[in-house]
């Protein structure tokens, strides 16, 4: 069977709930192959948690979720590109602008998931998705570009890439005509993604 890292954030900005860790909280999966990891929304921290449970379970797979407001739908990021620009404060107050890892040779690392297969096995179950070309520059493409990085330096055989979903209708209700999905069916999309790739 295979193990796998999945990971939400905790809320930021002026949020009360992040629909990332919500989705993976609440999902309904064998916790004996499925580890679920809430991630702090701060550049030098994300990272490094993951880091941690990476070493300590060696995964097959990780599987990071994120929230982006204004996406109408779960969205397969392709790409994670070397380079800060936080145009919000993290959640330490961090507004980091350059180069993540100076060192590195690559300007982007490709996520290395079936991002094609999800979208097809998505829309086939009815569930809105598609394939995005940009994480942004904040903590979520931090944590994605690091993630893939640290894979390519120690040679893992580990397949990594990162998701975002909507806001959820709570957040939505106190926002003007913003693009949602309910939680119920985000955490839905998490669970089958889970399946996707564990064949259960």
């Amino acid at each position: 069977m295979k193990k796998i890292i999945v990971t939400g954030f905790e809320p930021f900005g002026k949020e009360d709930v992040n629909p990332s860790w919500q989705a993976v909280k609440n999902a309904r999966v064998d916790e004996k192959f499925v580890s679920k990891l809430l991630l702090p929304v701060v550049f030098a921290e994300a990272f490094e948690v993951l880091k941690k449970e990476m070493d300590s379970c060696t995964p097959d797979y990780v599987i990071m979720f994120g929230q982006a407001g204004g996406r109408t739908d779960i969205s397969l990021e392709r790409i994670a590109v070397n380079f800060d620009d936080a145009t919000i404060p993290d959640n330490k107050g961090n507004t980091p602008f350059g180069k993540i890892e100076e060192q590195s040779p690559y300007d982007g690392l490709f996520s290395s998931l079936d991002i094609y297969g999800i979208v097809k096995m998505l829309r086939d179950k009815k569930i809105p998705a598609s394939i995005s070309n940009s994480a942004g520059n904040y903590v979520c493409n931090n944590l994605f570009y690091r993630c893939a990085s640290y894979i390519r330096q120690k040679s893992l055989s580990v397949k990594s890439g990162f998701i975002h979903v909507p806001y959820s209708a709570e957040q939505a209700a106190v926002k003007a005509g913003v693009p949602f999905m309910p939680i119920d069916l985000i955490t839905r999309a998490v669970e089958e993604i889970i399946c996707f790739h564990t064949g259960r």
